[in-house]
């Protein structure tokens, strides 16, 4: 249960998690890891909630520190992070895999996306997709907020936030029957990542 998963990481059970995911490559914790730190503290103290960065066991420690803004309890098990997801109330996502697990495990949260200004120029006009978030693309609307390059702000993670805490019901209903949908794709990364979390 929640209290034991608590007990045994190091976190608080008798406040909500707020995740704070920022890449599984230095460049995306460079660039993400300050504003979403700064972000999840703020809100996490107007909402009482528990600020957890989730590090990816692929970067060093070390480099995380350089780049958090604002101190934030620290999460490092691969093998526990889709328990923590079910058990959190909230994510600031970096788009990928992520949010398609996150979509998947019902945690609502909002993408954040930056990279290289001529990266993101060039990306643009090869490829033509409607969202940068794999969930979305996974579900064909929009259901995740998305922020991207210069909209990816404290203000504006704090505000998208806002916007889901006021709705997770609503969210979690529009969630409803995507791992059927995803079963039923056939292959890819979508499915791929169904079968890892989905009984």
């Amino acid at each position: 249960d929640r209290g034991s998963f608590a007990s045994k990481y190091g976190l608080d059970p008798e406040r909500k998690w707020l995740l704070v995911f920022s890449g599984s490559r230095t460049e995306e914790v460079r660039r993400l890891l300050p504003v979403m730190s700064e972000a999840a503290v703020q809100f996490g103290a107007k909402h009482n909630m528990q600020p957890v960065l989730v590090e990816s066991p692929s970067i060093d420690s070390i480099h995380y520190d350089q780049y958090l803004h604002s101190p934030l309890t620290r999460f490092r098990a691969s093998d526990a992070t889709h328990e923590l997801m079910h058990h959190a109330e909230l994510g600031i996502l970096k788009s990928g895999t992520t949010t398609l697990e996150a979509a998947l495990l019902g945690l609502p949260g909002v993408i954040c996306y930056r990279t290289h200004p001529l990266s993101y120029a060039i990306g643009k006009r090869l490829v033509k997709l409607p969202f940068i978030g794999l969930a979305n693309i996974a579900l064909g609307v929009k259901l995740y907020p998305e922020l991207l390059q210069h909209e990816v702000t404290v203000s504006n993670i704090s505000k998208e936030l806002e916007s889901l805490l006021s709705k997770q019901d609503q969210f979690k209903r529009s969630l409803a029957g995507l791992a059927d949908s995803l079963r039923g794709t056939g292959s890819g990364p979508s499915i791929c990542v169904a079968e890892a979390i989905l009984p």
